[in-house]
Formats: structure tokens, sequence, C-alpha cells
């Protein structure tokens, strides 16, 4: 009886692992194909917002600049439009302002795992197994964003190198 309770405790716990792992695919505004299981060994941002929100405009070029800064180092930022499908070309007219990272809009998702946030800007942080780290709320201030990525990102690193 405790060996089969030890293997039904096991079983429990390696369900509630897989289940961390976050799914998100989606063909990106410029028609790559975004797939997050893909993302393996990086550090991900997963960004919804809206282009009528005048604070997810200004995190967009916040994280625009994380992006750059990083992006070598293992970080990989997505954002999701959360727009109606008829706003595409407004959509497509802020990014062409403020954003290099591949953006999608929530209509063109195909699979997703991750609650869709009930507020604007709003931000999931994920490591490179699929797991979410942090909820960021609100707008992102650089140095709080940095002082959490740069631990992740150079523990990130040191795991390629030894493999």
């Amino acid at each position: 009886m405790k060996d089969f309770l030890l293997v039904f405790i096991f079983f429990l716990a390696s369900q509630n692992s897989f289940s961390a792992t976050q799914t998100l695919t989606a063909t990106a505004l410029d028609g790559n194909f975004f797939d997050l299981s893909a993302q393996k060994n990086k550090i991900t941002i997963i960004n919804f917002w809206a282009q009528w929100c005048y604070n997810c405009r200004q995190e967009i070029v916040i994280l625009d600049e994380i992006y750059h800064e990083y992006k070598s180092l293992g970080l990989e930022i997505i954002g999701v439009s959360i727009d109606q499908k008829k706003d595409r070309e407004k959509v497509l007219r802020v990014l062409s302002a403020v954003s290099s990272y591949p953006n999608l809009m929530i209509s063109d998702v195909q699979k997703i795992s991750l609650e869709e946030p009930n507020e604007i800007p709003f931000s999931y942080v994920i490591d490179g197994n699929g797991e979410v780290i942090k909820k960021l709320r609100g707008v992102v201030i650089k140095k709080d964003l940095e002082k959490l990525l740069q631990p992740l990102l150079t523990q990130n690193v040191s795991q390629k190198s030894k493999k």
C-alpha cells in the first residue's frame, strides 16, 4: 500500500510539473511562425498590450531597448496585441515606430495556455523550460526588469556553455 501511495504521489507531482510548461503558437505579424516551445534555453517575455493603451506604447519602447541589449544572451520577447482583427493596421503603425521584436495579434493565436490578463500592459517572464517565473503588471521600469533578467540570463548562458 505504501508503495502504491508513493508511486501515486510521484505521478501527481510529475503531472503538476508538466502542466507548468506553457504553450503559445501563432503566426506573428511579420508572417513568421512563433512557438514558445522552440524557445528552449531562452528567457522569454510575453507582453500583452493594445494599440489604444498609452502605457502599453510606453512599455514597448522599454522592452525594445531591453531586447536589443539582451537578445544575444538568450532573451526573447514576443508582443501579443489584444486588439481586434479590424485594428491590424493601427497595430502595425504603432509597431513600425517602436518595436523590433516579434509581435502577434491574439486573434492569430492557434494555441495558448497562458491566461489572457484582465489588465494591460501585462507580461509573463518564462524560463527556458516553459515555466512562468514572474508576472509583471503595469509599465515595467527598465532597471527593475534588468535586475530580474540579468541573473536569469547569466545562469542561462552558463548552462549553455556547459553543454
